[in-house]
């Protein structure tokens, strides 16, 4: 395909136009939430290498022997709960504690006794804090399977059955930073290019759902069938024009949000330029000194390198004041400097071309020191 510079040949031309035109359109990146529930969704459930990570700290940290001279203590340490091995107890307190930044243990006592019975860990979700005037936690609410809520309080000396155990957080007085909520950006990137290489396969390795079609002729039986099918499963693709062609989408707009514009072959698009390479530069340089204004010439007949000599700095300009009503003075000259009439608050000047049309404007505003 041949480019028409804009500065060229002045001449109106007409392209015909290819029949399609594919626009990506930038988004910004979109990042997950950073809540418990979606860490543990996003993170323990469906990520391999976090499920891992969790998994080997956890049972690290389990496999520590704890020792204690309390025989109470002692007795709960080899036995949490009816149910509950010492390790899974173990376990299942430092999995809560990486995966949301809090640990809940509820200690039960029987009726009639002091002393505590069994340590159930419970679920960080299922746990919410419930806080008084000035903010600080005076019980816990507890749901349960069916959604009902129980709470939890301290009794009458003082004692609560729960135990938070929490990392610390800085914007948190009460629940603790989850360590997945850091690694969050990391996570995401990883299960996108997951589901973005098992699409690939879905797809047979076709990142796009476009056919395009650039000949004559029409499509096979079987693949009209096929390409049926898909549509009534779902499928969604862009059927453009004759036979059937790969419709290459490269690497860095893979992702991103696609516009299809669509257009017959015969279409034809004008570009026109009006006369651009006699229309001249904006001037450079523009300066003010004692009253009097100068500035540089810039143009495509000056060589822009430092070995060649300089250029002659002549040609047409116009300098326009602006004394509060506008820039209503004017005058033309032949040299790159002009005197200014006292009073102006604002400046500009151009270049004229040979055909009398006059260039971009290079000014100093109002309020400036330099005036």
């Amino acid at each position: 395909m041949k480019w028409t510079w804009p500065f060229g040949n002045p001449a109106r031309e007409a392209k015909t136009a290819w029949p399609l035109a594919m626009l990506s359109e930038p988004r910004a990146a979109s990042w997950g939430a950073r809540d418990a529930g979606a860490l543990i969704r996003d993170g323990y459930l469906r990520n391999a290498v976090a499920y891992r990570c969790a998994r080997m700290v956890a049972e690290a940290a389990a496999s520590i022997p704890l020792k204690t001279a309390h025989r109470g203590a002692g007795a709960l340490l080899r036995r949490p709960s009816p149910e509950t091995a010492p390790a899974g107890f173990m376990e299942a307190v430092f999995s809560e504690l990486l995966l949301s930044g809090n640990a809940f243990v509820e200690a039960v006592r029987l009726p009639g006794e002091r002393a505590i019975a069994a340590l159930f860990p419970l679920r960080s979700g299922a746990v919410r804090p419930v806080t008084d005037a000035r903010g600080w936690v005076e019980a816990w609410a507890v749901r349960g399977r069916r959604g009902e809520e129980r709470m939890v309080r301290r009794d009458a000396e003082g004692w609560s059955p729960m135990l938070q155990v929490k990392l610390y957080h800085p914007a948190d007085e009460t629940m603790g930073l989850p360590p997945l909520a850091a690694a969050r950006r990391a996570l995401d990137l990883h299960n996108a290019s997951a589901d973005w290489a098992k699409s690939l396969i879905d797809n047979a390795a076709k990142p796009s759902g476009a056919l395009v079609y650039g000949g004559g002729g029409r499509m096979p039986p079987d693949q009209f069938d096929r390409r049926k099918e898909e549509l009534e499963a779902g499928a969604r693709l862009v059927l453009l024009d004759a036979a059937v062609q790969c419709a290459e989408v490269s690497a860095t707009e893979r992702g991103l949000g696609l516009i299809w514009r669509a257009q017959g072959s015969e279409a034809v698009t004008s570009l026109s330029f009006d006369s651009r390479e006699t229309l001249p530069w904006a001037p450079c340089h523009l300066r003010v000194r004692a009253g009097q204004a100068s500035w540089i010439r810039r143009g495509r007949d000056i060589p822009d390198s430092w070995t060649f000599p300089e250029a002659p700095n002549g040609g047409r300009f116009a300098a326009e004041f602006d004394s509060g009503s506008g820039f209503a003075g004017r005058i033309e000259t032949e040299e790159p400097a002009c005197t200014v009439p006292p009073g102006t608050l604002a400046l500009r000047v151009a270049e004229i071309g040979p055909d009398g049309r006059t260039g971009p404007w290079l000014s100093i505003g109002p309020g400036s020191p330099y005036l």
